[in-house]
C-alpha cells in the first residue's frame, strides 16, 4: 500500500550551476537550477538580491502533480521533537521515526484525495478538451487510497449534512444515483489547477532557476545549523558547487545567457540569444524543459512576457557593466558598487526595457 511503502527515499536535493560568468572587474554572476522541498520556498524568497523563476503549482496540471507526490514526495529526513526555540536538537528515532514518516504520508494521501475531489472525482472530464482528468493508472491508485481511507464516505457525510446541497441532489436524483455520484465528489466541472493542486504543496519538490552576484550572505545564513534543515541542505550543495566553479570571463559587450548552448544556438544573434534565454528561464515555471528546443516558442514566450509586464525572467541575462558605468558610483564601506537592479557589476537585460519597474506606466 502507498501508505506504508518503505522504499521511498527521503528525497533529492539538487544544485547545478548552468551559467557562471565573471567580469574583468572581478564581479561574478552565477545561475543555478536547484531543487528543494517546497515548504522552504518562502524562506528562499526572502533573499531579494537573488533573481529567481520558480516552478508554479498553478501552471502544472494537477494530474502531473498527483503522480509526483505519489511517486516521489518530499519526506523529512529527520523529525524534530518539540522543544522551545526555532531549531530542533532532538529527533525521533527508531519506531517513533517510522510512525512520524507514516503520519507524514497519511497527510499526503488525504491531500491527494482532496485534490482529486477538487477535480470532480475519479471520472471527471476536462470540459475544454473532453479528455479524462486522470489516466487509468492514476484512477486505480486513487481508488485504492479512497477504499482504504473511506474518504468518499466522509465527503458524502459532509455534503449530506448541508441541507441546501442535500435537497438539490434528492430533488432530481434517486437514492442510488446519489450514492453513485459520491465518487470523491459530485462537482460537475473540475476546479482550476490554481486551487485544486494547492493541497499537495507540502509534499512537493520545488525547482527554482536563480541568478545572483551576492551569495555570501545567503550561504552564511542558510548553510548553517541555525537554518531549517531542508534549506540548509540545498544551500550546502549550492555553496560546494559555487566554490568549485570555474566562471567564464566575459568581455565588454558579452552576455551571461542561461540555458543557451544547445545545438543550433550558435546560429542565433546576440539579441536572439537574450530572447531565447529569457523564454527558457521563464519556462522553469512549467517544468517542460527537455532535449527538444523550439526557438520560435522561446521567442514567443519572451514576447508574451514582455507584453504582459512579467519582468522577472528578463533579470537572468546580463552583461558586465562598463568602466564608465562602474565609475559613476562610489564605494561605501567596502561594498562593491554599483548595484544595478539586484546585481552588482552587471547590467540586467530587464533594465533595457522601458517602464520595467512600473507596468502601469506603460498602460497610461
Amino acid at each position: 500500500m502507498l501508505l506504508t511503502q518503505e522504499r521511498l527515499n527521503p528525497g533529492h536535493y539538487e544544485a547545478n550551476i548552468i551559467a557562471d560568468s565573471v567580469s574583468e572587474a572581478d564581479h561574478r554572476l552565477t545561475t543555478f537550477v536547484i531543487t528543494f522541498p517546497r515548504l522552504v520556498l518562502a524562506e528562499y524568497n526572502t533573499h531579494r538580491v537573488l533573481s529567481r523563476n520558480s516552478a508554479s503549482t498553478r501552471a502544472i496540471p494537477v494530474s502531473t502533480q498527483l503522480l509526483r507526490v505519489l511517486d516521489d514526495p518530499f519526506i523529512p529526513e529527520r523529525f524534530g521533537v518539540q522543544q522551545p526555540g526555532m531549531e530542533a536538537s532532538r529527533f525521533a528515532e527508531g519506531v517513533q521515526h517510522s510512525v512520524a514518516v507514516k503520519n507524514w504520508l497519511l497527510g499526503r494521501d488525504i491531500a491527494v484525495l482532496g485534490a482529486v475531489a477538487s477535480l470532480g472525482g475519479l471520472n471527471s472530464v476536462d470540459p475544454t478538451t473532453g479528455k479524462p482528468m486522470l489516466n487509468d493508472d492514476l484512477k486505480d491508485r486513487v481508488a485504492e487510497l479512497d477504499s482504504e481511507l473511506g474518504y468518499s464516505k466522509l465527503l458524502a457525510n459532509r455534503i449530506g449534512a448541508d441541507p441546501g446541497l442535500e435537497s438539490v441532489l434528492t430533488d432530481y436524483l434517486s437514492s442510488q444515483e446519489v450514492d453513485e455520484i459520491f465518487n470523491l465528489s459530485f462537482l460537475e466541472e473540475p476546479l482550476h489547477k490554481q486551487l485544486a493542486g494547492r493541497p499537495l504543496e507540502p509534499w512537493m519538490w520545488q525547482t527554482v532557476l536563480t541568478t545572483g552576484t551576492e551569495w555570501r550572505n545567503f550561504f552564511a545564513l542558510r548553510n548553517s545549523p541555525a537554518a531549517q534543515p531542508e534549506i540548509m541542505m540545498v544551500a550546502r550543495n549550492m555553496q560546494e558547487a559555487y566554490e568549485a566553479g570555474n566562471p567564464q570571463l566575459l568581455l565588454p559587450g558579452e552576455w551571461h545567457t542561461p540555458i543557451i548552448g544547445f545545438e543550433g544556438d550558435e546560429t542565433l544573434s546576440l539579441e536572439e540569444k537574450k530572447k531565447a534565454s529569457t523564454g527558457r528561464c521563464a519556462r522553469v515555471s512549467y517544468l517542460t524543459h527537455g532535449n527538444q528546443r523550439d526557438v520560435k516558442a522561446d521567442f514567443g514566450l519572451h514576447d508574451g512576457l514582455l507584453s504582459n509586464g512579467h519582468m522577472s525572467p528578463f533579470e537572468h541575462p546580463a552583461r558586465p557593466q562598463t568602466e564608465e558605468e562602474l565609475a559613476k558610483y562610489p564605494e561605501f564601506d567596502g561594498m562593491v558598487v554599483p548595484l544595478h537592479g539586484n546585481f552588482k557589476g552587471f547590467h540586467q537585460y530587464r533594465k533595457d526595457i522601458p517602464n520595467e519597474d512600473n507596468f502601469g506606466a506603460k498602460a497610461a
